[in-house]
């Protein structure tokens, strides 16, 4: 067992390499053991619980304990595999994502196999549990940069069209993604929704028009793109309990003071 900063613990089991030319379908079972499946050739159609996987060449997987995974289609092309067992506490902590798609596939593989001939030369298994939290860390580590870089990717796409706001479906199909997975992403970077920092922007957007120009509310909605100025001033009353005429009149006020 080997027991990170954070208190995890991490008890390494088994693990082994699997390939098969013919068609095959991994059978449905219920283990008490983490796993982990790194594709390294062919296709792999997995179920767990209610949800199904298509894994790749280069695509990584968790699969949790005491829950039922199998194939739900069969694998018609070669297939090649690592998977590796292992038990935890406080696991899910580190917060891994469910499935990765490895683009550095020549180091994991150089991990995977390593691990596996430490542990068929049956070394002792502290310090194949070693590599094993070392690529869990650095797969974390690697995942929360992309995915920081791709959070403040959003807020600099978002900053630049500010002026007429994209939706998240479409700030979604820029960049690639799903509209939920983009969501939790950002959520995850910054803890505020995506919709409430869109809506948040572009408030900050009106009240500088607001405090810096002279223009009229109805020349502000459609710098603004709104469809006039009663939508703006509904938008503006709902997210601050005031009217832009308000606003404005109040920083007139406190310039004055």
């Amino acid at each position: 067992m080997i027991t990170l900063n954070n208190g995890v613990e991490l008890t390494f089991a088994y693990m082994g390499y699997f390939t098969e030319s013919n068609p095959w379908r991994h059978s449905f079972v219920t283990i008490d053991t983490n796993e982990v499946i790194f594709i390294t050739k062919g296709t792999a159609y997995l179920r767990e619980g209610t949800r199904d996987y298509t894994l790749r060449e280069g695509d990584l997987i968790f699969l949790a304990p005491n829950v039922q995974h199998g194939s739900f289609r069969v694998s018609e092309n070669p297939i090649e595999f690592y998977y590796l067992h292992f038990y935890d506490k406080g696991f899910a902590s580190l917060g891994l994502d469910k499935c990765y798609r490895i683009h550095d596939t020549y180091n994991y593989k150089n991990t995977f196999r390593k691990i596996n001939h430490l542990f068929l030369t049956k070394k002792d298994h502290s310090l194949l549990e070693c590599l094993m939290a070392s690529m869990f860390l650095e797969l974390k580590e690697n995942i929360d940069q992309q995915r920081n870089k791709l959070c403040y990717d959003i807020t600099e796409y978002i900053r630049i069209n500010i002026s007429n706001p994209p939706e998240i479906h479409e700030i979604a199909q820029h960049f690639s993604y799903s509209s939920d997975h983009l969501s939790k992403l950002f959520y995850k970077c910054f803890h505020v929704p995506l919709k409430q920092y869109i809506s948040r922007e572009r408030l900050a957007y009106i009240q500088s028009y607001l405090s810096t120009t002279n223009y009229s509310i109805k020349q502000i909605a459609e710098l603004c793109h709104f469809e006039n100025e009663n939508l703006l001033i509904k938008f503006f009353k709902y997210h601050t309990q005031t009217t832009p005429t308000q606003f404005r009149n109040s920083l007139f006020a406190s310039h004055l003071n």
